[in-house]
């Protein structure tokens, strides 16, 4: 509970998805949802670290060949702003999902 003169904390939940559900995710994203902003942080074949802005479908191919170290994909769905963090893990991908307040 938050007190008038603390600011709303945003709504966050964390799981662990398999990559069907991750596909799943990316097409019902690229379907409905109105994407503001991919970032990617990868690794280059000179093994450097690269953080740069993609479209959604390049984040979604650099996840499947296991380039991408972690995914953030801003978008607005049904009226609400929303933050997905995706980080691969061995066998699942790790998605962390932000409800971000209003503005």
């Amino acid at each position: 509970m938050t007190t008038p003169d603390e600011p709303e904390q945003p709504e966050v939940v964390e799981a662990n998805w398999d990559h069907e559900q991750i596909a799943a995710l990316f097409a019902d994203l690229s379907q409905g949802a109105d994407i503001k902003h991919v970032q990617v942080r990868s690794r280059t074949a000179a093994n450097r670290v690269d953080d740069r802005q993609v479209t959604l479908q390049q984040a979604h191919e650099l996840l499947q060949d296991g380039r991408a170290r972690a995914i953030q994909i801003y978008y607005e769905f049904n009226g609400l702003s929303w933050c997905d963090t995706l980080v691969p893990q061995s066998d699942s991908v790790r998605i962390i999902r932000t409800l971000l307040p209003a503005v």
